[in-house]
């Protein structure tokens, strides 16, 4: 009876024991001991199943719980006429092995199939009527290898033997200048001269982006920074909400080479607005917070060609004034992506992540938008920061102090801010040019720019907060937005 009471008056005691060890009654084997923690089985996943259905053709259900068909063979009205003879030099058991091995594939196996019986070559004949100026300037070429022969087929052959539909260029976005090019008839050799010139500031600017992407320094931080499209607050699917005015916030997103991360600086416009200022504003808190994860003495910055938000005097005033105060950065390096020609595909990346994760969220807060952009990419969550009052400086004021305008900002490619040189801002105007400098000081007079760069021992204006509180919204908005 002793030894029972005793058991008794320990089992609360084990109990407690048992969840803190996470220990629970599902883990209890049927001996009363302890099971072994089951490992995950990711194949037996509903995303793995429904993944590896749709790679091998199997009817399957989408994300959205729609039924998709069985993939099987598109049967032709007819393609005797065809001038490649498709029906004639391949059977339909050819075309069934053809149809049959490609589903076998998964998806980085498809487009290496994709590589090897498509081919995007110059056109040899045009069919527009004379004086007309054809769009097309290149022909696809579609083929199958039967018993390691190759064969050209139509396209409609091709397509319908794989079941899969049209490859689709995009059609927005497109560069206005290259598009304007290509759809004049008889351009003259000024035009001619302009588009070549286009395409070779272009291509220098891909070979410099491509070589910073290669970068192995583990001191310099390749950063890519662009501003996401207004995030409307609140949001849900309400029909109403639709004509409501509602609060604009923004999303300064920057992507770090070094650690792979994502970075979102965000504020709303009762804080301030999305003007050079404002963007200068966020590019330094943005900066604050890859410092705080890396130990780095370079920055190498990649921005839009925006002249009113990225490359103007007021971006230049907070970086040289950012330089000054964190000494440890020797370098800042600003570059510029052609317009029409983004080379910031990291961030698109990052805005694309954001825009599918929000577009079934209902948001009413920016405290709550901050909360759904961590939680949009769960295996690497994003730097997330909202911005408060004291971020947003009068760099605008700063900038008014100096003679930026030494600096031909509508044409730069590249700018360098060193550290002891706070008067001397370095430009190209083309990457493959060398570099100039411009002395900012207006104590100095214009023809010292051309001088070999020296230190100034003379104190540097420090930009002070740009507002001591929020700044009031329209009445009805205001309304709107509490309704």
């Amino acid at each position: 009876m002793a030894t029972a009471n005793i058991d008794q008056e320990m089992e609360p005691a084990l109990n407690q024991n048992e969840e803190l060890l996470g220990i629970t009654p599902s883990r209890r084997s049927p001996h009363g001991g302890v099971s072994r923690k089951r490992k995950a089985d990711r194949s037996s996943w509903k995303q793995s199943v429904r993944k590896i259905q749709r790679q091998s053709g199997k009817a399957y259900k989408n994300t959205k719980g729609e039924q998709m068909p069985k993939r099987s063979i598109v049967a032709l009205k007819s393609c005797r006429n065809c001038k490649f003879k498709c029906s004639t030099n391949i059977s339909e058991i050819e075309r069934q092995i053809i149809f049959d091995n490609f589903w076998t594939l998964d998806d980085d196996g498809k487009k290496h199939f994709y590589s090897k019986t498509t081919e995007n070559l110059e056109k040899k004949r045009c069919r527009t009527a004379a004086g007309d100026n054809s769009r097309r300037k290149t022909s696809y070429y579609y083929s199958f290898f039967v018993s390691n022969t190759q064969y050209r087929v139509c396209k409609s052959y091709y397509l319908s033997t794989l079941n899969i539909s049209k490859f689709q260029k995009p059609k927005k976005d497109l560069c206005d200048t290259c598009y304007e090019y290509r759809n004049i008839v008889n351009a003259s050799n000024e035009q001619t001269d302009s588009y070549n010139k286009h395409i070779k500031s272009r291509n220098d600017t891909k070979t410099e982006r491509e070589n910073d992407r290669q970068n192995v320094d583990s001191k310099t931080a390749i950063v890519c920074i662009d501003l996401e499209n207004v995030l409307n607050l609140p949001r849900a699917n309400v029909g109403n909400f639709y004509y409501k005015r509602k609060l604009s916030n923004y999303n300064l997103t920057g992507h770090c080479s070094l650690n792979r991360k994502g970075y979102c600086i965000l504020w709303h416009e009762a804080m301030t607005g999305r003007g050079g200022n404002d963007l200068a504003s966020a590019v330094t808190c943005l900066l604050l917070k890859i410092m705080a994860d890396l130990d780095i003495n370079k920055f190498i910055l990649w921005f839009d060609s925006c002249v009113p938000q990225n490359r103007n005097s007021f971006m230049s005033a907070a970086l040289c004034e950012f330089i000054i105060r964190y000494s440890q950065i020797k370098v800042i390096e600003q570059k510029f992506c052609k317009p029409g020609h983004s080379s910031i595909q990291e961030c698109d990346n990052i805005h694309s992540q954001i825009e599918k994760s929000l577009s079934a969220a209902e948001i009413f807060s920016p405290l709550g938008l901050k909360r759904a952009i961590k939680n949009v990419n769960r295996k690497k969550p994003f730097c997330v920061y909202q911005m408060q009052l004291g971020d947003v400086k009068s760099f605008s004021v700063v900038a008014g102090l100096s003679s930026y305008k030494l600096v031909p900002y509508s044409k730069v490619k590249n700018l360098v801010y060193r550290n002891g040189l706070p008067y001397h801002v370095f430009f190209k105007t083309s990457f493959s040019d060398n570099y100039s400098q411009a002395c900012i000081n207006k104590s100095v007079k214009k023809a010292a720019s051309t001088i070999v760069a020296k230190p100034l021992n003379t104190n540097i204006p420090m930009a002070a907060c740009f507002r001591a509180s929020y700044q009031s919204i329209s009445v009805a908005k205001a309304n709107d937005i509490i309704s």
